[in-house]
């Protein structure tokens, strides 16, 4: 998790320091979304090649205009689980501290792995201190949802068109989906996958 918070943090920091250097950002008329912020992380591999990551979000965006994109990569998981988890939110009143009672045992879609996601369980000091979200039920999570989709719908088109997008659904709980990521990524980089798992 700690690897994925930095990764994030360097991707919003080089998208803000792109964005202040470029004047102008056009994209394609036929992507159907305005420009917003969108990160990436370089890194250069002994071989000379880059590997760039690039996030997207709600809404989602395209910078096309102002970065070179090689790869954009969709991370996809089953609705059910999503609602599941979002449900299971709960936040300490006293701590602040998140935690997630939701435990996810689910079997594989079409021949796949069945998933498996354990709570995040807040210790003793906070169960009975726990809140929930009041906008946490599930038909606005469904929306939430269908809005997220709407909005990006579009912009998977758009890379999907030019061969940019990398549909990847993700298998389980962070170590095992970061290395499966980088599995299918064909990126062998320990460093990643320890700080992943932390």
């Amino acid at each position: 998790m700690a690897g994925i918070s930095r990764a994030i943090r360097a991707c919003a920091a080089t998208s803000q320091r792109t964005l202040a250097a470029a004047s102008a950002v056009t994209l394609p008329k036929e992507a159907g979304v305005k420009p917003a912020t969108v990160g990436r992380r370089g890194r250069g591999p002994e071989d000379g090649r880059r590997v760039q990551w690039a996030f997207l979000g709600c809404p989602g965006e395209i910078l096309e205009g102002v970065t070179n994109i090689d790869l954009v990569i969709n991370l996809k998981l089953r609705e059910e689980v999503v609602v599941a988890r979002c449900l299971g939110r709960r936040m300490c009143s006293q701590c602040g501290g998140n935690f997630n009672v939701a435990s996810i045992d689910i079997e594989g879609e079409n021949g796949g792995a069945p998933m498996h996601l354990p709570p995040l369980l807040p210790p003793p000091q906070c169960e009975s201190k726990l809140i929930t979200r009041a906008d946490d039920t599930e038909e606005v999570v469904k929306n939430r949802l269908r809005v997220y989709h709407d909005l990006t719908e579009p912009v998977e088109g758009f890379y999907r068109a030019r061969q940019k997008l990398l549909e990847f659904n993700i298998p389980g709980g962070i170590p095992e989906s970061w290395r499966k990521l980088l599995e299918a990524l064909n990126i062998e980089d320990s460093d990643n996958m320890r700080s992943a798992a932390a």
